[in-house]
């Protein structure tokens, strides 16, 4: 949650999904790729929808992830 480069529509969700919760997700275009959307697979001011899986909650250190 708040990392440079996602999605951020993903700040809001997460924090209320309960461990193992899988949700659908709807971003809307403002909290996910904008006006300028992400070429070729999301076109500007799109809506996005998502099923996320809460698999696990933790604490990880930017220097450890890949």
């Amino acid at each position: 949650i708040g990392a440079p480069g996602h999605v951020r529509g993903w700040d809001e969700a997460l924090p209320m999904m309960s461990l193992g919760e899988i949700a659908r997700v709807r971003v809307p275009a403002s909290l996910g790729f904008g006006a300028l959307g992400s070429f070729p697979d999301v076109p500007p001011d799109a809506d996005l929808i998502y099923q996320i899986e809460l698999v696990t909650i933790g604490l990880r250190s930017a220097k450890h992830t890949k």
